[in-house]
């Protein structure tokens, strides 16, 4: 999960996708928080909440299906024999 400013929003994507992660739950804060006043700043972080919480849901069930595809996934070898990796 990563919070990310509007301006880097495309940036944030293509980095995101070129260290491997191409489904990196990305929240977006609206604007820059350094031209914001606190004020501002909490209300646009309070907006982002349900994004956070969709975004950490979302990983930790695309992390649970990895690891029950890795639990299943099996190989042969070439005598036959059955072995997960």
């Amino acid at each position: 999960m990563s919070i990310v400013t509007t301006p880097f929003m495309q940036q944030a994507a293509v980095v995101s996708k070129g260290v491997g992660l191409p489904s990196l739950p990305i929240a977006e804060y609206p604007g820059v928080p350094m031209t914001d006043g606190p004020e501002a700043v909490a209300r646009k972080v309070e907006a982002l909440l349900p994004q956070i919480i969709a975004g950490l849901a979302g990983a930790r069930d695309v992390a649970r299906a990895a690891r029950w595809r890795r639990s299943r996934s099996t190989s042969t070898n070439i005598y036959g024999a059955t072995a997960c990796p």
